[in-house]
This record gives structure tokens, sequence and C-alpha cells, in this order.
């Protein structure tokens, strides 16, 4: 899951208008919704029309291009099965030939338009034109090679039926939410212990409504909902509101605050309503989940099981060769109560390098530069290090996230400006970014940074923009605990078992829950082996030993700031 991004807008804000270009499944309904895509721009090069006019939008039924070699065609060659493709959206797959190629051979078959289904994992790749991309005058995309493989039977039954471009003036009656134009909770993951009441923890609620039809929307309301514990905690709706066609209303309900906070999971969406029936009601709901966590705090979308951050895929600015330094802001009035431990992230390589034997650096800098917010000017001239720590990959984790302890627990400070960064010197490795958030309206509201980024010593307060945000947690918790360094993992007074062991080792666990890192060390304190998981019951955490050579080892468990060592014996 990879993908390089050029450095565009002095690597800030980047286009707002390229959000409201869709690849949109409409038929069958087990898959209807968005695709995640790229697409052939007219100012990249192609002869493509410019998907951001309504007017170049298409919607039909897809059906597989074939040029009479493989049964996934590259359409490296001229298209064989023409009566098919012609009036149709064309698919075909990546790989071989040029992107202009390709297209140019499915557009002299009578194709509309061109999908090309991506043929390796992650995030689709900006389009190169190459030679012939300017002889094509269709609409081309990109899709991943995960939403090719789901959809890839049902083409092939003539079932999908997909749209393409920007729904501006489409439909009838289109109401709609973008994800860049709603405000965002502070953050999708926010320490208990300076959130526990009203005072610490509020949330703005607000969002742009825009009609996207061709007809007046009468009785337009919008709706905020929060739900915790199965019970609704939250429910709001704004006065009803009449929107032309082509226009917006920017709506914001009362703010979102409880007398008292638990750790968990708070379910939060907006969504709108109106006195018509929606023919495109796919954008009427956004979720902006949020946990109030034990343990962690993060900007990136939560995975609603794990409650840990989802990666969607990994980035690195293009053409960089030098240090890439991807980090977090944090910053409270209630800050001192809390120490941090480490980080976890998630790095990849291309299929041709490897991150066995790499090492990545983990850094808490104090971030001293004098500026209120963002309107101002944001430097990062005061950068004080005030901690580091690091992670080596004992193998090739691929997209696995891992946990990076800094040299030692870290109390911070009240109200001090923090960057909680990850730092590689390897030209080949990306690290992890959320791209199903966008935090555009959140830094609109609050002013202050969410994820910068520094290409090898110059700093962007706004990373890649605001719809890629690193998946990087940071590990913090109550600092009144770290005079208990011992987490309880014997139940009963049971051992870890088997000792010696061979392939799995098993701790009875009594009361760790949660993130928790788990090591295994020669015992000179070289780290073999590492991996971070969230346990969520008690009882026998099984840990896997294999290909770890037969000697004598330290297994080191560490959660919520507490830490345990025991040693074990491998005898394979």
């Amino acid at each position: 899951m990879r993908r390089a991004l050029y450095l565009l807008f002095t690597l800030g804000f980047v286009s707002q208008i390229n959000a409201q270009v869709i690849f949109y499944v409409e038929t069958p309904p087990a898959l209807v919704g968005n695709k995640e895509m790229t697409w052939a721009d007219p100012a990249g090069g192609w002869g493509c029309p410019d998907m951001n006019v309504p007017a170049n939008a298409i919607l039909d039924t897809l059906v597989f291009a074939g040029d009479g070699t493989l049964s996934d065609s590259l359409c490296c060659s001229p298209v064989t099965n023409g009566a098919s493709v012609a009036g149709q959206i064309a698919v075909l797959y990546r790989g071989t030939c040029e992107f202009g190629v390709k297209a140019l051979n499915a557009q002299n078959a009578g194709a509309i338009g061109v999908v090309i289904i991506n043929n390796i994992p992650g995030a689709p790749v900006a389009m190169g034109p190459g030679a012939q991309g300017l002889n094509v005058t269709i609409p081309v995309c990109l899709i991943t090679q995960a939403d090719g493989a789901l959809l890839k039977a049902q083409i092939e039954a003539g079932n999908v039926t997909a749209f393409f471009g920007s729904k501006f003036g489409f439909y009838p009656n289109d109401m709609g939410l973008w994800p860049k134009d709603f405000i965002l909770p502070p953050a999708s993951s926010n320490p208990h212990k300076t959130n526990q009441v009203a005072s610490e923890y509020s949330a703005i609620i607000g969002s742009w409504i825009y009609n996207f039809g061709q007809n007046t929307q009468t009785n337009v309301r919008l709706h905020g909902d929060v739900s915790f514990g199965g019970g609704s905690i939250y429910s709001q709706q704004s006065s009803p509101a009449t929107i032309t066609p082509g226009d917006s209303l920017w709506v914001q309900l009362p703010t979102f605050s409880q007398g008292t906070y638990n750790a968990g999971l708070y379910k939060f969406q907006y969504s709108i309503t109106s006195d018509s029936t929606d023919d495109f009601p796919a954008d009427n709901v956004r979720r902006a989940d949020f946990s109030i966590s034990d343990t962690l705090f993060a900007y990136g979308a939560l995975d609603t099981t794990t409650l840990v951050p989802i990666n969607n895929a990994t980035y690195r600015p293009s053409g960089s060769t030098g240090e890439f330094e991807v980090c977090v802001h944090y910053r409270d009035s209630l800050s001192g109560r809390l120490a941090t431990t480490g980080m976890s992230f998630v790095a990849s390589t291309p299929s041709t390098d490897s991150l066995n034997g790499i090492y990545m650096e983990t850094t808490l800098y104090e971030w001293n530069d004098a500026f209120a917010d963002v309107n101002g000017t944001v430097t990062f001239a005061a950068l004080n290090p005030v901690i580091y720590g690091g992670y080596t990959y004992p193998t090739n984790q691929q997209d696995i996230r891992v946990y990076a302890p800094f040299s030692a627990p870290y109390t911070l400070l009240d109200n001090t400006r923090y960057l909680f960064c990850v730092k590689t010197f390897y030209a080949f490795v990306y690290i992890g970014f959320s791209t199903s958030v966008d935090y555009d309206e959140h830094i609109n509201t609050y002013l202050q940074p969410v994820g910068p980024i520094n290409d090898n010593g110059t700093w962007y307060w706004a990373g890649f923009g605001t719809d890629l945000v690193p998946s990087v947690s940071v590990t913090m918790f109550d600092k009144n605990t770290l005079g208990d360094e011992s987490i309880t993992t014997v139940t009963n007074g049971n051992p870890p078992y088997p000792n010696p062991a061979t392939n799995i080792i098993y701790v009875p666990l009594a009361n760790a829950m949660g993130e928790m890192e788990i090591s295994i060390l020669d015992i000179q304190g070289k780290l073999i082996k590492s991996e971070v998981r969230n346990v969520t019951t008690p009882g026998s955490l099984p840990i896997n030993i294999e290909g770890v050579s037969n000697g004598q080892y330290i297994v080191r468990l560490s959660a919520s700031g507490k830490i345990q060592s025991f040693k074990i014996l491998i005898n394979n």
C-alpha cells in the first residue's frame, strides 16, 4: 500500500474541487458506494475531459474490454469485443503498456469511458498519459485492485452500473454532505485522563449542506446524533431551510458535551433530510466516530472494533531522497496529567525492497515556536526534542502496525505544544496515513495543525493536505501510575507456559487490557521480534515464537505505561 505524491501547493491544502469528482457504483445493491480512484486530468497531459465539469459526467454499464490475450485483459492491443464495449464503460487492467495506449484502444472500440483496475495493492496512483494520452478524449479512471476483485464477477454478469464525474446538476433531487465540509471531533482518540467531564471535552457540531440537484429543496434539516454503549446521548436537528439548485448552506448545531465521559467508542453521525426523495442518498449520511481512550491519542479514522487508527495507504513526497518525518500535533491545557511511553505507526516499501532490518526513529518535540493558530505564520524554528525512541523491523512487516517505545516514560506539561513524530532515513520507505477522514473544516474551526510533515528539513504544517491524516497513535496514560511498573500477568500463581517452548508460549493475563506491546529480546536486550495487539479480555495470551532460534530470551509486555518482563527458554 504505497503511493508517491507530488509536492503541490507547498504541501498545504490541495485543490478542493477534485473532491467533487467521484466514481460511484449504483448497481448491484451489494456493491453500491464510492470507490477510491484517480482520474486522467487534462492538466496532466491527457486529452480527456475535465471531470470537474458536470456536463462531462458519465453513467453507464461496466463491460470488460478484451484484446484476445489474457483473461484479465491489459488492452495493450486493439479490442476484440468491440460490439460489447461500444457505448459502455470499458474495464481493463493495469500493466505492461502505458495507460494512454490502453485507454485509446478502448476509445477506438467505441467505449464512452474507461475504468482501469490496479495490479498492485494499495491506493491508486496518478496516471501518466504516455505517448498516446493526448489522443484520449473519453473519461478515464484507475480504481484499486481490491475494488476490482469485488466487482469482477458482477461486471462479467453485466450487473454493474457506475457514475463517474461531478454530480452537480446530474440528478433532479440531490442533497449531500462533503467529507471536507463538516466539523470532525477534536481528535479521533482522546486520552480519558484529560477528557473526563464537560469542562474538559466538548465538540463543535456543524456542516455545509449542498444542493447538487436540479430542483429547489425545501424543509432541509441537518441532524447530529451521538450514541454510546448502544444508547443515544445527543440528538439535535436544525431549523428547516430552503436551498436552491447549486447553492449551499452552513448549519451549526448545539455543541456536544456530556457531564462525564466513560472510556469507549462514541458513534457520531451527520445526516440530512428534506421534503424530496433523494436520487443519490449515498452522501446524505457521514460518520465522525471518536473514542475516549485509556491509552491512545490519534487523529486517523478509527477501526471501530479495535479503536486504533485505520491505515488506508502509505505515502512519501515524490522525489524525496532524504529523511521523511510524519507527525501528529498535540496540545492540551491539562496534559500535565499525562505521561507517554511511545507511538505506533505503519510503514511499507515497494515490492522490490524490504523493511527487514530498517530502523524507524521516533521523536517527541516541544514545539516552542510562537504562533497562536494557523491564521498566523506557522514556523518550525524552535523544535526542542525532549525524548527519542525507535523501532527496528525484525522481519518484513509490510503495512503492519508496530509500536516504538521511547527510551523512558516522559511526563507532559500543561498547555505545551508537542509534535509526536516518526522518521525514516530511507528513500524507499513509505509511512501510513488515513484517507477516510478530511480535517479541512476541523482546521477552519479549531485553527490548529493536525499532521505536519518534514521533507528533508523543510516542514509543512498542513502535511499532504487535510484529507491525508497520519495513522499514528500515541500511547498516553495517567502519570500517577508511573510508580507502578508491573502489570499483573499471572493468574492464580500460574506462570507462562510451556517453558521451554517451541512455536507458541501462553501468558495468563489477569488485568492487562487495551493496546499492548509484546516484545521478544535476546538475553543482551537486543530486540528480536515485536508486535502491538489490542487485548480485550483476560485469559491466556498466545505469543508466536516460531522462527526464533533456540536459546534463552526475555518476553516484555507493556500496556498503559506498565511493564512486566519474564524469561523463557526456546527449544525447537
